[in-house]
């Protein structure tokens, strides 16, 4: 049941930073997601507030370069997601809570990714990864006004897995550092998110929080295009859209733009753009 009519929009922020070391083949990255969308804390007779400002789960990420050939490279690592989004509540127009799900897990995401660049123009990258949740979310209800918050078991993140598939051509190459623009590529990406365990619930003092379902699918597409500024500077522009008509479509449409600068004097761009 959808919690507003036609759904809910996110507009999302992401600022963050990327460290290498050991001379480029290692870097630590930091992501601090933050959100306008809908308000984690729900009213149980109000309308929903579907415009409000949240902070997302940090996530912290080493990488590491594995293996470098002439034309591919294949490198990991992992992503530890951090428990800094707020709780999910829902709530009288009192503010006291009815159902709490109080956002404790943490997350390890390990991952491997791809190059091949076969030519000067044309490259193709590939990503796997996993989300494991470490631990559960508690759930507490509120049967009655007067009664405190109980706690009626824990739900568990699903194991999900996420794998992408990219190809993409460079249409412009400039080998002129006074000029502004050195390379336009343009790419397209095929995204395949499925959960590898079934959705969890909780019951009990009358309340059910979730529900079960053996799996969760949802393949969409993304083009676009990398602009490529002198050394130091990515423009990627791209818009993703779900495939199908299947019931696990997360989304409608979503534009993004991403920014990517890099200091330093070994901040140098490589052959292709980040994916």
């Amino acid at each position: 049941m959808p919690l507003a009519p036609g759904g809910v929009d996110v507009q999302r922020l992401t600022p963050g930073f990327e460290k290498t070391f050991f001379d480029g083949l290692m870097s630590f990255e930091m992501k601090i997601p933050m959100l306008v969308t809908l308000d984690s804390n729900i009213k149980a007779d109000g309308p929903p507030r579907c415009h409000t400002a949240e902070f997302g789960n940090l996530a912290l990420t080493l990488k590491s370069l594995l293996i470098q050939r002439e034309d591919w490279v294949l490198s990991g690592g992992l992503t530890v997601a951090v428990p800094t989004a707020d709780d999910l509540r829902v709530v009288t127009a009192e503010g006291d809570s009815l159902v709490e799900i109080r956002n404790e897990a943490v997350h390890l995401e390990p991952f491997l990714g791809w190059l091949w660049t076969p030519t000067e123009r044309f490259f193709t990258q590939a990503f796997l990864q996993w989300d494991v949740a470490t631990n559960d979310n508690p759930v507490l209800v509120r049967s009655f006004p007067d009664v405190p918050l109980q706690q009626i078991g824990s739900m568990h993140d699903t194991l999900f897995q996420y794998v992408d598939l990219g190809v993409g051509y460079w249409l412009l190459q400039s080998t002129d550092h006074c000029g502004r623009m050195s390379g336009v590529a343009a790419t397209a990406e095929v995204h395949w998110n499925r959960s590898l365990e079934a959705t969890d619930a909780v019951a009990g003092n009358g309340f059910r929080i979730g529900s079960h379902a053996d799996t969760i699918e949802v393949w969409d597409v993304t083009v676009g295009a990398h602009i490529a500024f002198r050394d130091r500077s990515w423009l990627t522009l791209g818009y993703a859209a779900p495939l199908g008509e299947s019931t696990d479509r997360a989304f409608d449409g979503e534009f993004r733009v991403m920014l990517n600068r890099f200091f330093g004097p070994r901040g140098r761009l490589a052959g292709t753009p980040p994916m």
